[in-house]
């Protein structure tokens, strides 16, 4: 760079115009300041211009320390929703390069709205000036992740769209869990018992005006705020401000002591010296009181550095994850609730995995398969190899005590437990078939054997995964029934001899009606009368 002095010099003997550049003017003092330069000849004079930009150049600095450090994505749109910009935390997001995102349309990333519905989107954002919205993009490696996208749109200038883009997919998975717990514990409820079935990460960079940089912090949804050695506030956004139910000018200059309560402030306080202390940056979750209530924040803590490389500031992102927690507590406690009707069902219960056990069925299925009983029967090593890919995850109290089992792990290693002998494997076989028939729930008698090898006859129920779910979670209830077929086969016994004697009981009284009707023709040929009165076996077969 040209010394500023030549510059000025030169152009007072030449006439020649000053353009307006930046220069390093070193102070009599020894500090450095940023000036811009410009100069012009004027009737032989020559007038320079010196404006000195080094507050504002300091302020953008912080604001883009702000910007890199973030823990939101972040995208500069122009008003057809091209992207200008995008930070650090954005890419690492959807594992495309800055040089790939810069040359994208939102449409290309976007998966819930179809390019129409995204021009619409654009300028509903344009017409209103901002928005907030759930949505879904698409990753670089084909994962689609759940976002929260706040956009605001400024016409000033050059039209932009300043967007952030927080990833929610951790927060809408425990939806998910907690939605599929208690799925679970209904249909535990129903059919005595079973049933089927993270949030920030981000960091950003943007290099842009003092005005931009502090648009991006103010219209952040997460609090932005910048401690110095001393404790005290140097720098807090709107809603850090808002939840101390106050405005930013009553918050910057005081102490951290002064904000929060006693056992608060002081593991802040802890956190802030282990910053200036170590020089790294320092996670944090804990529960914060203020005055609009208890939450639960992430924290996290960075070292703003100067140019000894010691720590001038520590530079703070504090996420309200109340709602993520709650989401977390809920669903330990549905896992929890459901596991307790698992385990103290008085129906025996197996949660299985046929994930492996799918995948053989759909593949022979591609291979066009029809009559699957049939291919069971003609390839019995397909039936025994299948049978060791089904994973027994977990049995209930009520399983150990009807298979004699001492343990769970004796029930657990393998299906191979109670389809021991081939006269039990047909109930196996019975079960592969109604899953080739894409039934998802599946009632039948079968045999199993005990853990000693005694046979029992059980009530079996099981449901399936819905065909494409991805799931291959299998619910299991047994009720022991050998009792009962007991007491069948005993009564169809004795129904058996009940039959045979009455058989012989009609027979042996037709002999001797018989036998009566000889007597009473030789009586009559003898001239007697008869010695026995059949009358009523005429009249029992009139009647009949």
């Amino acid at each position: 760079m040209q010394n500023w002095g030549q510059a000025v010099s030169e152009a007072a003997k030449t006439g020649d115009d000053i353009k307006s550049e930046e220069y390093n003017v070193r102070c009599k003092d020894g500090s450095v300041r940023n000036i811009i330069i410009s100069g012009t000849t004027i009737e032989n004079n020559f007038m320079a211009t010196f404006i000195d930009i080094t507050e504002r150049k300091q302020m953008e600095e912080e604001y883009r320390t702000i910007i890199r450090t973030a823990l939101d994505g972040f995208w500069l749109l122009d008003k057809n929703g091209n992207i200008l910009d995008v930070n650090d935390a954005y890419c690492q997001l959807s594992g495309y390069s800055r040089e790939e995102l810069l040359s994208m349309h939102i449409s290309d990333l976007e998966k819930k709205e179809l390019g129409e519905e995204t021009k619409k989107h654009i300028q509903k954002v344009i017409e209103i000036g901002y928005d907030r919205f759930e949505s879904f993009h698409k990753c670089k490696n084909g994962t689609i992740i759940a976002v929260e996208i706040n956009a605001t749109y400024s016409s000033s200038g050059n039209n932009r769209f300043y967007v952030f883009i927080h990833d929610i997919t951790e927060r809408k998975q425990s939806e998910e869990k907690l939605k599929a717990s208690n799925q679970q514990l209904q249909a535990s409820e129903q059919q005595l018992k079973a049933a089927n079935q993270q949030l920030m990460a981000s960091e950003q960079v943007i290099r842009e005006s003092e005005e931009k940089y502090r648009a991006l912090a103010e219209n952040s949804v997460d609090s932005i705020f910048m401690i110095d050695k001393k404790f005290r506030v140097v720098y807090v956004n709107e809603y850090g401000a808002r939840q101390f139910r106050t405005s930013k000018q009553d918050i910057i200059g005081k102490k951290v002591a002064e904000l929060f309560p006693k056992q608060n402030a002081e593991k802040q306080l802890a956190s802030l010296k282990k910053v200036f202390t170590d020089k790294q940056i320092l996670h944090s979750e804990e529960v914060t009181s203020f005055p609009g209530g208890i939450v639960w924040l992430e924290t996290k803590l960075i070292p703003v550095f100067d140019e000894e490389k010691n720590v001038k500031f520590v530079y703070g992102i504090s996420s309200d994850i109340t709602d993520r927690k709650k989401a977390q507590d809920q669903v330990k406690e549905s896992q929890e609730k459901y596991q307790n009707i698992f385990d103290h069902s008085p129906v025996s219960i197996w949660d299985e995995d046929w994930t492996e056990v799918i995948k053989s069925i759909d593949k022979l299925h591609k291979e066009g398969v029809k009559d699957f009983k049939e291919y069971f029967e003609k390839h019995p090593d397909f039936v025994s190899e299948i049978l060791k890919k089904v994973k027994v995850i977990n049995v209930n109290n009520e399983t150990l005590r009807m298979f004699d089992a001492k343990t769970k792990e004796e029930m657990l290693y393998s299906l191979e437990t109670v389809f021991a002998t081939p006269d039990t494997l047909p109930g196996f076989i019975g079960e592969l078939i109604a899953l080739s028939e894409g039934k998802e729930l599946y009632k039948t008698e079968m045999s199993l054997r005990k853990v000693n090898i005694e046979l029992i006859n059980v009530l079996l129920t099981m449901t399936f995964p819905p065909k494409d779910s991805g799931s291959g979670r299998v619910l299991v209830s047994l009720m022991d029934i050998t009792e009962r077929k007991k007491a069948e086969e005993e009564l169809k016994k004795k129904y058996q001899e009940l039959e045979a004697f009455n058989s012989m009981a009609v027979g042996r009284e037709k002999r001797m009606i018989e036998l009566k009707k000889k007597i009473n023709e030789l009586n009559r040929e003898l001239g007697k009368e008869d010695a026995f009165d059949l009358s009523f076996v005429a009249t029992e077969k009139n009647r009949s």
